[in-house]
């Protein structure tokens, strides 16, 4: 499995400080959903760094320092990649909420 960038989805910030530069620069994780869902980006103490609305074949870069947390609406339809492009294995074969914690 393998992604290729596409439009940002649309995204709150609660930071923009924090706010991933573009698709190509320094993501840690790419995210791509497979269907439409939400994702809820978060650092160690809960605070939300992003709230994702995510079509269908759209990615979304993660640029974020330290670990995270990602909470999703359909864990089974979002993929997390690494910088190496190379898919994480989430084991969430769960059609609801799942929560995938990030090194």
């Amino acid at each position: 499995d393998s992604y290729t960038p596409a439009a940002p989805p649309y995204s709150n910030y609660s930071n923009p400080v924090n706010a991933p530069s573009s698709p190509t620069s320094n993501s840690r994780y790419m995210l791509r959903a497979e269907a439409d869902l939400w994702a809820l980006i978060q650092d160690p103490k809960g605070v939300e760094l992003d709230w994702l609305k995510m079509k269908s074949g759209e990615s979304v870069p993660l640029t974020y320092s330290g670990p995270i947390t990602v909470t999703c609406s359909s864990g089974h339809k979002l993929k997390i990649f690494d910088n190496q492009k190379t898919l994480i294995e989430t084991k969430t074969n769960q059609s609801g909420i799942s929560i995938v914690k990030l090194p």
